[in-house]
């Protein structure tokens, strides 16, 4: 089986419903480290790993924009987080030391990453890629409330134990958001699919046409 970009953009997609399924099982079983997690929130941070890990080097492997900005920016960005995925992981299972402060500041960083390559690359950038940077820099608008929420409502003493909101009703405004911004980031992973994705099948035709 040839390997695609449309096929690993809907292996991906799959690997996000599995993941998304399995984590929540998981982290509701008793006395499961960090809390337990509403379905929600579980879906958040699956579609936060897809668009923040999984798209990114994708789309670096794609090449299909003119934009060389779009690329040196979106390799920065992916670096930095990089970087975040082995710092978080260590300090949450690792010493137990995750403070949400820490990501806080990282979420600041990447806005400013995001927002700087947002408007380097705006005039000259193909809208479906446009909207993608746009929904990334609200993702982590969204990420910064949800940590602020956790630094204001989990008690000190809890904030290296607890890392998640359940579905308890105290937390009914913060799920409610959360579920918006779920529809909102899944409806687009649709419509990107058939808006970018599904033409790069157009362009290997027409280069195979070229060639012969």
């Amino acid at each position: 089986m040839t390997v695609t970009i449309p096929r690993v953009y809907g292996f991906g997609v799959l690997l996000l419903i599995a993941a998304v399924i399995v984590f929540y099982y998981l982290q509701n079983q008793p006395n499961r480290i960090g809390g337990g997690i509403s379905f929600p929130k579980a879906c958040w941070l699956g579609l936060a790993l897809f668009y923040w890990y999984f798209l990114p080097p994708l789309l670096i492997a794609d090449k299909r924009s003119n934009n060389h900005r779009f690329y040196i920016g979106l390799k920065i960005f992916f670096a930095s987080m990089l970087l975040r995925a082995a710092a978080e992981l260590y300090l949450l299972y690792g010493n137990q030391a995750w403070h949400y402060h820490y990501g806080i500041v990282h979420n600041m960083l990447s806005l400013i990453i995001l927002t700087v390559l947002s408007i380097s690359v705006r005039n000259n950038i193909e809208t479906p890629l446009k909207i993608t940077l746009y929904l990334m820099l609200l993702m982590f608008i969204g990420e910064t409330y949800f940590a602020s929420y956790m630094m204001l409502m989990v008690k000190d003493g809890y904030q290296n134990s607890i890392w998640f909101i359940d579905n308890a009703a105290e937390h009914r405004v913060n799920n409610g958001i959360t579920t918006a911004l779920v529809l909102l980031l899944t409806l687009w992973l649709l419509i990107f699919y058939f808006q970018w994705i599904t033409t790069w099948r157009k362009n290997e035709k027409k280069a195979n046409n070229t060639s012969h």
